[in-house]
């Protein structure tokens, strides 16, 4: 996959490939700054002798800081295991963190806000890994600021030249729901068959870059393999809504999808359920999600017949077809 990291910072280096939201605004980093940080953060992780038997632990949700570490540590042939949010800030489901860090015996722990997932990198299951922090670093911790620095001694190339199609990416954890997590291997090999046959399927993938507003959670396979590959391998660009389908989240989904007009739209049947409601009363929000609009995709249950035909209507309207 860092051919991919390689092939667009050289043809598109301006390009947006991964932002949130900062303020009113994004941040945005285009894919030559991508590339950058994603070295320096190699050089810091090889300093500390990190490599393909020195898991990371990501605690927190999706963010571009989370998919800097995450790609360097991929370029490299450091994995990765993202977990639910749930599993750090819920009490109940802390349980399910410990056994999984039992399980991966993780190097390295990464959160994004050191108050918001402090009590979880706290736990005694924690202690002698190091623990890496975007913002609100609590005392004993690394800034992640840090590992953007990099270390000039270390040789990046040489480790990435150890990565192979059947290097181990990223261990995803199953939910759990009904026993303990379990982890699955993610190969290279099995990344780029999976984008090479959704390219041979959506071949407008090919002729212009997609664009999302997406929250789907990079610990599943839907948001950091599908969704997450699905722009890095077409030079497409990834804004992070921090909103969700559930009421007292919804209103971010629409305040992003108002800002940014994206190219697929990619949900659960709720997601589109919700979204559609607060369309019929948002002239700017309907013209804005469908203006550029290719594809629509749901994943879970069948999509209500009603949701779809009003998508449908709305979809004319802004622009007289149907994606």
């Amino acid at each position: 996959s860092s051919e991919w990291l390689h092939h667009w910072a050289e043809n598109a280096p301006d390009r947006c490939f991964l932002a949130e939201r900062a303020g009113a605004g994004w941040r945005e980093v285009g894919y030559a700054e991508t590339l950058q940080q994603v070295r320096s953060v190699d050089a810091a992780l090889l300093a500390r002798g990190m490599g393909p038997g020195t898991p990371i632990l990501i605690l927190s949700g999706n963010g571009v800081d989370h998919g800097i570490l995450s790609l360097a540590a991929h370029y490299v042939g450091i994995p990765t295991v993202p977990v639910a949010e749930q599993y750090s800030l819920i009490p109940g489901a802390q349980t399910q963190l410990e056994y999984v860090v039992g399980l991966i015996d993780p190097k390295m722990i990464f959160a994004v806000d050191g108050d918001t997932f402090g009590k979880a990198m706290s736990m005694p299951q924690m202690a002698g890994r190091e623990a890496v922090v975007s913002r609100n670093v609590p005392d004993g911790a690394t800034s992640f600021a840090e590992l953007l620095a990099g270390d000039g001694a270390v040789d990046v190339d040489a480790a990435r030249a150890q990565v192979g199609p059947d290097s181990v990416v990223k261990i995803l954890m199953t939910s759990g729901s009904t026993s303990a997590p379990k982890g699955v291997m993610t190969t290279h090999r099995m990344m780029c068959a999976n984008q090479t046959m959704l390219s041979d399927a959506l071949p407008f993938l090919r002729t212009h870059p997609p664009r999302i507003v997406d929250w789907l959670p990079w610990n599943h396979v839907f948001g950091g393999s599908h969704n997450f590959n699905m722009m890095l391998a077409n030079g497409g660009s990834l804004y992070v809504d921090e909103g969700k389908p559930v009421p007292a989240l919804i209103g971010k989904s629409v305040e992003n999808n108002r800002l940014v007009s994206a190219t697929m739209a990619f949900n659960v049947p709720v997601g589109f359920a919700m979204m559609r409601d607060a369309m019929r009363e948002d002239a700017a929000l309907r013209e804005s999600y469908f203006r550029d609009l290719d594809m629509l995709f749901y994943a879970g249950a069948s999509l209500p017949q009603d949701v779809w035909r009003d998508l449908s209507d709305m979809a004319m309207e802004v622009r007289g077809d149907v994606p």
